[in-house]
């Protein structure tokens, strides 16, 4: 939090049993902005909400009972705000606790794989033309571990070849990458033509102890092979040490097409906000952030 919370803080409220044990806890980023409190995703974060410590051996309807005792108690516990909004990891599909204290919700989509399949099952999953892309690629590419500033100078280029603007923040991930520089939660890989050594594309990818995230990434227009960024991403799965492949989806339809043709689970989760200042309402009225839509 302390790499992502780049014009704010972050904090949390904890949640436990009478004998001290951790039930649950909620992380969230706090920023003021003209005379305002919000508690906000950080940039380049796709997930947040609550941790839950379940006990064990829990019937289902003790489980469902446990996450809205322990969301009741962590939302309770939040500092006084004008805004919050979170995106729930989908781990957690119990909405309730927050529908019950008149948050709005929506639901996102993400591509989920299952890397822990044997490789001719992952190869198979794909889609066709995305097979066939990759053999073409595979002769004609390379790819190569990066470092920060190699793979800023190219997203940059080739965000302006497309005449758009990077949607990623450098600061935040010059921060991750010196967060993570003593282990391998962070990766950087670049894809490039072996017959020129021209950089045709580049992804990051972030793990925690279970799954391996996408976290940005670009590509060249109109260069050869066409599609050598697939073939860095299925590189990315294949390689994969962690039990699955988090794609963190877009809803943009052509961005959407494009995560589906790697064989994932479509998985949704929740997209929950408030907003208890009446001004900010008003205001939201005439102008809704775009992050609420």
């Amino acid at each position: 939090m302390d790499a992502v919370c780049i014009k704010g803080s972050w904090d949390l409220v904890m949640c436990k049993d009478g004998n001290g044990k951790l039930e649950g806890a909620l992380v969230f980023h706090i920023r003021k902005y003209r005379g305002f409190t919000l508690l906000l995703m950080p940039p380049l974060t796709s997930y947040s909400g609550i941790y839950y410590n379940y006990p064990q051996n829990l019937k289902r309807h003790s489980k469902t009972s446990f996450e809205i005792r322990v969301a009741n108690n962590l939302l309770e516990q939040l500092p006084k705000h004008d805004l919050i909004y979170l995106q729930l990891h989908p781990s957690i599909t119990n909405g309730l606790p927050f529908y019950w204290k008149n948050f709005h919700q929506s639901t996102r989509y993400t591509y989920k794989i299952d890397t822990s399949q044997e490789t001719d099952i992952l190869w198979e999953n794909l889609k066709g033309n995305v097979r066939t892309n990759i053999r073409n690629s595979e002769e004609a590419c390379i790819i190569e571990s990066s470092n920060l500033e190699a793979f800023w100078r190219h997203c940059v280029a080739a965000y302006a070849a497309r005449n758009r603007v990077v949607p990623f923040n450098r600061q935040v991930l010059e921060n991750l990458s010196t967060a993570f520089k003593a282990s391998d939660n962070l990766e950087i890989k670049l894809v490039k033509s072996s017959s020129d050594d021209k950089v045709l594309g580049g992804a990051i990818t972030v793990s925690d102890q279970n799954t391996r995230y996408y976290l940005a990434g670009f590509y060249y227009p109109n260069t050869s092979p066409k599609y050598a960024f697939s073939y860095l991403l299925w590189h990315i799965i294949k390689n994969n040490p962690q039990k699955s492949f988090d794609m963190e989806g877009s809803i943009i339809p052509e961005i959407e097409h494009f995560f589906r043709s790697f064989g994932g689970d479509l998985t949704p989760h929740f997209k929950v906000w408030k907003v208890n200042n009446i001004l900010l309402r008003w205001l939201f009225k005439l102008k809704t952030p775009s992050f609420l839509k």
